[in-house]
Protein backbone atom coordinates (compact mmCIF):
# COMPACT_ATOMS: atom_id res chain seq x y z
CA UNK A 1 0.00 0.00 0.00
CA UNK A 2 0.90 3.46 -0.78
CA UNK A 3 -0.26 5.49 2.59
CA UNK A 4 -0.09 9.22 2.87
CA UNK A 5 -0.06 11.36 5.96
CA UNK A 6 -2.39 13.88 6.92
CA UNK A 7 -5.76 11.77 5.78
CA UNK A 8 -8.67 11.69 7.29
CA UNK A 9 -7.88 8.51 8.91
CA UNK A 10 -4.40 9.50 10.08
CA UNK A 11 -4.12 12.72 12.24
CA UNK A 12 -0.47 12.10 12.63
CA UNK A 13 2.76 11.24 11.31
CA UNK A 14 3.17 8.38 14.24
CA UNK A 15 -0.38 7.23 13.49
CA UNK A 16 -0.07 6.88 9.91
CA UNK A 17 2.97 4.59 11.18
CA UNK A 18 1.13 2.65 13.87
CA UNK A 19 -1.32 1.78 11.27
CA UNK A 20 1.06 0.60 8.71
CA UNK A 21 1.51 -2.79 7.44
CA UNK A 22 4.92 -4.78 6.56
CA UNK A 23 5.36 -3.27 2.96
CA UNK A 24 3.71 -0.30 3.30
CA UNK A 25 5.21 3.28 2.19
CA UNK A 26 4.01 6.43 3.86
CA UNK A 27 4.59 9.84 1.94
CA UNK A 28 5.82 12.77 3.58
CA UNK A 29 4.12 16.43 2.00
CA UNK A 30 7.22 19.20 1.26
CA UNK A 31 7.41 21.49 4.93
CA UNK A 32 9.28 21.80 8.08
CA UNK A 33 7.89 19.32 10.97
CA UNK A 34 8.86 20.24 14.31
CA UNK A 35 8.92 17.39 16.31
CA UNK A 36 9.53 19.16 19.52
CA UNK A 37 5.98 21.07 19.92
CA UNK A 38 2.86 19.29 20.48
CA UNK A 39 -0.12 19.61 18.10
CA UNK A 40 1.67 20.95 15.62
CA UNK A 41 -0.30 20.76 12.27
CA UNK A 42 1.70 21.83 9.26
CA UNK A 43 0.84 20.44 5.74
CA UNK A 44 -2.03 18.88 7.03
CA UNK A 45 0.13 16.18 9.03
CA UNK A 46 -0.26 16.67 12.94
CA UNK A 47 2.87 15.60 14.40
CA UNK A 48 3.09 14.51 17.90
CA UNK A 49 5.35 15.69 20.87
CA UNK A 50 8.34 13.47 20.57
CA UNK A 51 10.56 11.55 18.14
CA UNK A 52 9.10 9.44 15.42
CA UNK A 53 8.85 5.58 16.12
CA UNK A 54 9.69 3.81 13.07
CA UNK A 55 8.02 0.21 12.55
CA UNK A 56 9.05 -2.79 10.50
CA UNK A 57 8.89 -3.21 7.03
CA UNK A 58 7.89 -0.06 6.49
CA UNK A 59 9.55 3.01 4.39
CA UNK A 60 9.00 6.85 5.10
CA UNK A 61 9.59 8.63 2.01
CA UNK A 62 9.81 13.06 1.51
CA UNK A 63 9.37 15.06 -1.00
CA UNK A 64 5.66 15.00 -2.22
CA UNK A 65 3.65 18.53 -3.03
CA UNK A 66 0.24 19.07 -2.51
CA UNK A 67 -0.74 16.85 -5.68
CA UNK A 68 1.08 13.88 -4.14
CA UNK A 69 3.73 13.73 -6.72
CA UNK A 70 7.69 13.25 -5.49
CA UNK A 71 9.02 16.43 -6.79
CA UNK A 72 11.30 17.91 -4.19
CA UNK A 73 14.74 16.64 -2.33
CA UNK A 74 15.50 15.54 1.25
CA UNK A 75 15.81 19.15 2.13
CA UNK A 76 12.14 19.95 0.65
CA UNK A 77 10.96 17.84 3.95
CA UNK A 78 12.76 18.70 6.95
CA UNK A 79 11.63 16.91 10.62
CA UNK A 80 13.23 19.19 13.01
CA UNK A 81 13.67 18.45 16.53
CA UNK A 82 13.97 21.59 17.91
CA UNK A 83 16.85 21.64 19.92
CA UNK A 84 14.74 19.18 22.57
CA UNK A 85 14.11 15.66 21.01
CA UNK A 86 15.55 12.76 18.58
CA UNK A 87 14.04 13.19 15.21
CA UNK A 88 13.95 8.84 14.49
CA UNK A 89 13.71 5.60 16.92
CA UNK A 90 13.97 1.98 15.92
CA UNK A 91 14.01 -0.38 18.60
CA UNK A 92 14.00 -4.11 18.48
CA UNK A 93 12.07 -4.18 14.80
CA UNK A 94 12.05 -7.68 13.54
CA UNK A 95 11.63 -6.54 9.78
CA UNK A 96 13.82 -3.90 7.76
CA UNK A 97 12.99 -0.24 7.23
CA UNK A 98 13.83 2.45 5.22
CA UNK A 99 13.81 5.77 5.15
CA UNK A 100 14.38 8.19 2.22
CA UNK A 101 14.72 11.67 0.94
CA UNK A 102 14.24 13.60 4.29
CA UNK A 103 16.16 15.70 6.21
CA UNK A 104 16.82 15.42 10.11
CA UNK A 105 18.41 18.46 11.68
CA UNK A 106 18.09 20.31 15.02
CA UNK A 107 17.60 16.81 17.30
CA UNK A 108 18.87 16.12 20.65
CA UNK A 109 19.60 13.69 23.14
CA UNK A 110 20.95 11.49 25.09
CA UNK A 111 22.46 9.38 22.64
CA UNK A 112 21.87 9.45 19.02
CA UNK A 113 21.05 13.21 18.36
CA UNK A 114 18.68 12.62 15.14
CA UNK A 115 18.76 8.60 14.82
CA UNK A 116 18.46 5.71 17.41
CA UNK A 117 18.70 2.15 16.21
CA UNK A 118 18.45 -0.56 18.55
CA UNK A 119 18.48 -4.21 17.18
CA UNK A 120 16.76 -3.13 13.87
CA UNK A 121 17.83 -2.93 10.04
CA UNK A 122 17.52 0.32 9.32
CA UNK A 123 17.99 1.78 5.34
CA UNK A 124 18.80 5.20 4.95
CA UNK A 125 18.82 6.80 1.34
CA UNK A 126 19.17 9.94 0.10
CA UNK A 127 18.72 11.97 3.30
CA UNK A 128 20.61 14.73 5.17
CA UNK A 129 21.66 14.84 8.82
CA UNK A 130 22.29 17.67 9.80
CA UNK A 131 23.08 19.97 13.17
CA UNK A 132 22.41 17.30 15.20
CA UNK A 133 23.66 17.31 19.13
CA UNK A 134 23.98 14.49 21.81
CA UNK A 135 25.95 13.66 24.75
CA UNK A 136 27.72 10.52 22.44
CA UNK A 137 26.81 10.07 18.77
CA UNK A 138 25.77 13.86 17.32
CA UNK A 139 23.98 12.24 14.30
CA UNK A 140 23.34 8.55 14.97
CA UNK A 141 23.66 6.03 17.98
CA UNK A 142 23.80 2.48 17.37
CA UNK A 143 23.23 -0.62 19.32
CA UNK A 144 23.07 -4.14 19.58
CA UNK A 145 22.76 -6.26 16.77
CA UNK A 146 22.04 -2.59 14.64
CA UNK A 147 21.86 -3.59 10.69
CA UNK A 148 22.57 0.16 8.82
CA UNK A 149 23.09 1.28 5.49
CA UNK A 150 23.07 5.07 4.37
CA UNK A 151 23.11 5.60 0.84
CA UNK A 152 23.84 9.55 -0.72
CA UNK A 153 23.33 10.98 2.12
CA UNK A 154 25.16 13.96 4.07
CA UNK A 155 25.77 14.24 7.64
CA UNK A 156 26.91 17.40 8.40
CA UNK A 157 28.01 19.64 11.06
CA UNK A 158 26.42 17.28 13.79
CA UNK A 159 27.81 17.51 17.53
CA UNK A 160 28.46 15.73 20.35
CA UNK A 161 30.90 15.11 23.38
CA UNK A 162 32.08 12.09 22.27
CA UNK A 163 31.91 10.79 18.63
CA UNK A 164 29.67 13.43 16.16
CA UNK A 165 28.63 11.88 13.48
CA UNK A 166 27.72 8.15 14.29
CA UNK A 167 28.54 5.93 17.68
CA UNK A 168 28.63 2.50 17.79
CA UNK A 169 30.71 1.29 20.75
CA UNK A 170 28.35 -1.99 21.63
CA UNK A 171 26.74 -2.85 18.02
CA UNK A 172 27.38 -6.10 16.49
CA UNK A 173 25.65 -5.61 13.42
CA UNK A 174 26.84 -4.28 9.85
CA UNK A 175 27.73 -0.84 9.06
CA UNK A 176 27.78 0.05 5.41
CA UNK A 177 28.14 3.60 3.80
CA UNK A 178 27.73 4.23 -0.08
CA UNK A 179 28.06 7.50 -1.63
CA UNK A 180 27.83 9.67 1.74
CA UNK A 181 29.78 12.58 2.72
CA UNK A 182 30.69 13.27 6.15
CA UNK A 183 31.58 16.87 6.82
CA UNK A 184 32.58 19.29 9.52
CA UNK A 185 31.25 17.00 12.55
CA UNK A 186 32.68 18.13 16.09
CA UNK A 187 33.32 15.92 18.77
CA UNK A 188 34.52 17.84 22.24
CA UNK A 189 36.55 15.00 23.17
CA UNK A 190 38.23 14.73 20.35
CA UNK A 191 37.67 10.72 19.82
CA UNK A 192 36.05 10.48 16.72
CA UNK A 193 34.17 12.83 13.83
CA UNK A 194 32.78 10.07 11.42
CA UNK A 195 32.21 6.78 13.24
CA UNK A 196 33.21 5.38 16.40
CA UNK A 197 33.02 1.64 16.60
CA UNK A 198 33.64 -1.57 19.10
CA UNK A 199 35.15 -4.50 18.78
CA UNK A 200 32.05 -6.68 19.00
CA UNK A 201 30.68 -4.90 15.35
CA UNK A 202 29.73 -8.65 13.31
CA UNK A 203 31.56 -7.14 10.35
CA UNK A 204 34.17 -4.27 9.28
CA UNK A 205 32.63 -0.98 8.46
CA UNK A 206 32.43 -0.54 4.80
CA UNK A 207 32.66 2.97 2.84
CA UNK A 208 32.00 3.17 -0.60
CA UNK A 209 32.73 6.08 -2.74
CA UNK A 210 32.46 8.31 0.25
CA UNK A 211 33.85 11.54 1.26
CA UNK A 212 35.33 12.26 5.03
CA UNK A 213 36.46 15.64 5.86
CA UNK A 214 36.88 18.89 7.89
CA UNK A 215 36.69 16.81 10.70
CA UNK A 216 36.09 18.44 14.01
CA UNK A 217 38.02 15.89 15.95
CA UNK A 218 41.36 14.42 16.44
CA UNK A 219 40.00 10.94 14.53
CA UNK A 220 37.67 10.68 11.45
CA UNK A 221 37.59 6.98 12.75
CA UNK A 222 38.21 5.18 15.85
CA UNK A 223 37.38 1.88 17.45
CA UNK A 224 37.97 0.26 20.35
CA UNK A 225 41.20 -1.64 21.03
Amino acid sequence: RNLTSGEATFGTLQETIDAANVGDVIGIRQGAYLLAEPANLKNGIDLQDGPIVLKKGVKLQGGYDENWEMTGGPESTVLDGGGLVRCLTAVDLTEPCEVANLTMQHGEADRGGAVLIVNSAVSLRDCVIAQNHATQGGSMFCSKRANIDLVNCLVVQNSANQDAGISAPLCFGRLRFQNCTFMANADTEGRSATLHVGEWLGSPARFTDSILWNAGAAHELNSYP
